[in-house]
């Protein structure tokens, strides 16, 4: 008797525009994958390949009950959903922010499960805030903050309820990166996209290429970083391997003492063409805000696009510069611990200045950045 082939699984990915999206997109369908890709926009914003244009996209907006359960009720062959949106709140501890994120994910699901009989697995992206404080390093097991609005404890609470409805039917993981570096012109945290158009500015004025934060910053691991394809990575690792089901991993590159400022900046300065100071002692600004020293820097940054022929993009859709003044004076470590999926299989990591020059570079093949 000749056995019937095993149709192929098909994923649901909210947030195809996102730091993560489209990556995780080309990684399912090079495995052969039918991809679903959701967003307000899906054609703004997305890095499209010879992958990713065999994907079907699907312009919703998740805040929009009716609207979801509409768009999404023809998705009936859905066996993996993929969750790397959020609604772009600067707070993740306001009781809106935790709401509006939580109704979200809510309304998708009650929109998919129904239809989709076949669902088997649900990956959930949030982060390494989840743990918020300044004990380190960060443990998947470490307790919620009491008081606190944090939204990926609501995200967590819809996946947990769905999972009890559907029962030993419904597998699930949850997944905490740090600072993600990827490339995107739609999201709020994009490190890679601030960097360059910091380091872009400052070589058209001809200004100095500064470190605008704190010497501890600048010459100690404080955070952690985590690459798109790596988070990706474990992504499908997790939704395929029984080994992974119904656990919490980090996600991280792993090479944290080695991730410091000092080591990044003149990987940047050197993809742009910038010069530094031997000594970093001219080099570390402890004054200096980006968030005041880039506020009239729009025109400027409208320039660069003009002359260099670049996609139109306005500089907030790349910059985050509250962003990077937080990070570069944050006042303790925020760093996670990646032993847990190394003991569920999970092996892979990535040395964080190749990554951040490999999406410099990408971005810079999209026609981005200069």
């Amino acid at each position: 008797m000749e056995e019937k082939p095993v149709p192929a699984p098909v994923a649901l990915i909210a947030g195809i525009t996102g730091l993560v999206g489209s990556t995780l997109a080309q990684i399912l369908l090079k495995a052969n994958w039918k991809v679903y890709g959701v967003s307000r926009s899906p054609q703004q914003g997305l890095f499209i390949s010879p992958q990713t244009e065999k994907m079907e996209l699907i312009a919703c907006d998740l805040t929009d009950r009716e609207q979801t359960l509409l768009n999404l009720a023809p998705l009936t062959d859905v066996t993996h959903v993929f969750w790397l949106t959020w609604a772009a709140h600067m707070t993740y501890n306001s009781l809106e922010s935790h709401t509006e994120n939580r109704n979200m994910f809510s309304n998708a699901l009650d929109a998919l499960l129904p239809v989709a009989k076949g669902v088997k697995h649900i990956c959930l992206q949030t982060g390494t805030k989840h743990y918020g404080g300044p004990h380190f390093p960060f443990t998947e097991d470490s307790p919620r903050q009491p008081n606190s609005h944090n939204f990926y404890y609501g995200l967590e609470d819809v996946l947990f309820d769905a999972v009890a409805q559907k029962r030993e039917s419904l597998t699930w993981s949850v997944h905490r990166p740090g600072i993600i570096l990827g490339q995107s012109t739609r999201s709020l945290f994009n490190v890679v996209g601030s960097l360059c158009v910091y380091a872009s500015v400052c070589k058209a004025l001809n200004l100095p290429f500064l470190f605008p934060g704190t010497r501890v910053c600048w010459e100690e691991p404080t955070i952690d970083f985590s690459d798109a394809m790596l988070i990706a990575e474990q992504h499908l690792w997790a939704a395929t391997e029984a080994s992974a089901h119904n656990n919490v991993f980090n996600v991280i590159n792993g090479d944290a003492q080695y991730a410091t400022w000092k080591h990044l900046w003149p990987v940047l300065a050197h993809r742009f063409e910038l010069q530094l100071p031997e000594d970093d002692g001219d080099l570390v600004d402890e004054s200096m805000s980006l968030v005041d020293a880039m506020s009239d820097k729009g025109p400027v940054w409208d320039h660069i696009v003009k002359t260099n022929s670049l996609h139109c993009t306005r500089i907030h859709d790349l910059a985050d510069w509250w962003l990077l003044d937080v990070l570069f004076k944050v006042p303790f470590k925020l760093l996670a611990s990646g032993n847990k999926c190394r003991e569920h299989g999970f092996f892979n990591t990535c040395d964080t200045a190749t990554s951040l020059a490999y999406w410099i570079d990408s971005l810079r093949e999209s026609k981005i950045i200069p």
